[in-house]
């Protein structure tokens, strides 16, 4: 059975002028954007839930690791960038070890792109780091997340926020349904049109979700109203 995966991002956005933060989880057939007002592991459980037990492709943001029953996938290209950053600021043979790090990482995504087996350094972070190479499906980097989150990062430099928590619950509903219908292949403004056109709110039948790939149950209902002090 292929395992659950979902990729995990978060930016800061501002809502009536208070900070807040946009959060987006990307499954295979699926997309919600979730604004809170914050960005740890109480906010993450409000869409996945806290048993989620998938994969989770993320960056290295601690409260990731409070999900125990997941399968953790860090993202590599995080690690180069945080390698050249280390190497770039060295003195006096200090890059040693992220010379070592960035060498066996690029060598993991060589023999990912073999389809071979790799035997990696032993740690703490082992589990989160090689689980690209385990299990087929899962990416080495968090790039579908990046790419969802981009057009939300477009609205924010454009017009800065939402003045209203009635415009942030819009907000964040309507791109959970755009990007999803986006991802299935059905024009999103034909299906925003018919709903407009029912007399009683409905849930569409236009967007379908797989049995095997889905998020968890939480994350495909409304998004949680997003909310001010």
């Amino acid at each position: 059975m292929v395992p659950v995966r979902a990729h995990v991002r978060r930016f800061r956005v501002v809502v009536c002028g208070i900070r807040q933060w946009l959060w987006v989880f990307v499954g295979d057939d699926v997309t919600v954007y979730l604004i809170a007002d914050g960005r740890g592991y109480d906010q993450a459980c409000m869409v996945l839930g806290a048993d989620f037990c998938g994969v989770l492709e993320r960056d290295g943001w601690a409260p990731y690791r409070r999900f125990e029953h997941a399968s953790h996938q860090t993202c590599v290209a995080h690690l180069l960038r945080r390698c050249r950053e280390l190497i770039a600021d060295s003195v006096a043979g200090e890059a040693k070890v992220p010379h070592a790090v960035r060498r066996l990482l690029l060598d993991a995504l060589a023999v990912r792109d073999q389809h071979a087996e790799l035997l990696c350094a032993r740690g703490e972070n082992r589990d989160v780091i090689d689980t690209f190479l385990e299990q087929p499906g899962v990416q080495a980097t968090n790039w579908r997340a990046e790419q969802a989150i981009r057009p939300a990062v477009l609205n924010r430099k454009h017009w800065g926020g939402n003045r209203t928590w009635h415009g942030a619950d819009t907000q964040q509903i309507l791109m959970s349904v755009i990007r999803t219908a986006r991802q299935q292949n059905t024009d999103p403004i034909a299906l925003l049109r018919d709903l407009q056109h029912q007399p009683l709110p409905t849930v569409t039948t236009a967007l379908k979700l797989s049995t095997a790939t889905r998020l968890p149950p939480a994350a495909v209902q409304a998004p949680q109203p997003a909310r001010g002090p």
